[in-house]
């Protein structure tokens, strides 16, 4: 198989939805409004969050979050 062969099968699974693993059935999409809960300008105390990664996620900006995106174990009481 050529280079040019290879990419145009990957470009063909990609088009069919074939290239990833698809999500589960269970899942649905949703507004992301829908799914959380925004606190603007909202500080917690220490005491109202922990490093144990249980709890509601807290993300207080890119710090929050690895390179991945994932979301670093904080979570509010």
């Amino acid at each position: 198989m050529t280079p040019q062969e290879l990419k145009n099968s990957i470009l063909q699974l990609a088009i069919q939805g074939k290239l990833v693993e698809q999500e589960p059935k269970s899942w649905k999409y949703v507004r992301f409004g829908d799914a959380i809960t925004l606190l603007s300008g909202t500080d917690f105390k220490p005491e109202e969050y922990n490093g144990k990664g249980s709890g509601i996620p807290y993300i207080t900006g890119a710090s929050s979050l690895t390179e991945s995106l994932q979301i670093k174990s904080q979570g509010k009481n």
